[in-house]
């Protein structure tokens, strides 16, 4: 039986899917430019579910860490990577939920398409991105490899951590769509990682 600790961190994995889901579906549809848009309470909802999804997910990630004194290359360089990843999505979080608001009330112009942030982007925004959906797409792909998730749960996460690559637009020429499709199958990765964090005890040989 999984002991109470590793339960604890199966469930943040859990609540870390849901909030990545919601983070994308919540979200103002079309834009992520604008001080009526980073004002808008949609918004604030938004990114606290991103904030809980970074938060949620690195505390999730801790329920791994038995596992890597016998894990293969892939299974720890994909958890490290996922762990920085998402301490980074943490931190974005805390911004773009909490002083993000406050910006597009007092300083418009840093939440504009042609404010200092976006034009160009800002490079923790792509960094941020990059680290927290390659980190899992890693993770996913030893775990399934060594037969402890489905091919087609890590596949779903596998995907949406690809569509989440690319920002949202105006940054991008990608549809809409992408970003919340992306953000559902990405929950559905971290829901299915929760389940293996509490039924995996013995630590990896294979990947």
């Amino acid at each position: 039986m999984p002991d109470r600790l590793q339960r604890a961190y199966g469930l943040a994995l859990v609540i870390a899917g849901v909030s990545v889901a919601l983070w994308t579906t919540v979200h103002p549809w079309g834009t992520i430019a604008g001080p009526e848009v980073g004002g808008s309470g949609r918004w604030m909802a938004s990114h606290t579910f991103h904030f809980l999804g970074g938060f949620f997910g690195s505390l999730g990630l801790l329920g791994l860490v038995h596992r890597q004194a016998g894990a293969g290359g892939l299974e720890r360089t994909g958890f490290i990577v996922a762990f920085i990843g998402a301490v980074m999505f943490t931190g974005t979080g805390i911004i773009t939920a909490f002083v993000w608001p406050i910006m597009a009330e007092h300083a418009p112009v840093l939440t504009e398409l042609s404010g200092p942030i976006f034009t160009p982007p800002h490079p923790v925004i792509g960094i941020t991105a990059l680290l927290f959906s390659v980190g899992f797409i890693l993770l996913w792909i030893s775990l399934a490899r060594q037969g402890l998730l489905s091919k087609a749960l890590a596949g779903a996460g596998v995907l949406g951590a690809l569509l989440l690559i690319p920002p949202p637009p105006p940054l991008s020429p990608v549809p809409w769509i992408v970003f919340p499709t992306g953000g559902v199958l990405f929950g559905i990765g971290l829901v299915a990682l929760g389940r293996v964090v509490v039924e995996s005890s013995a630590p990896s040989r294979l990947a």
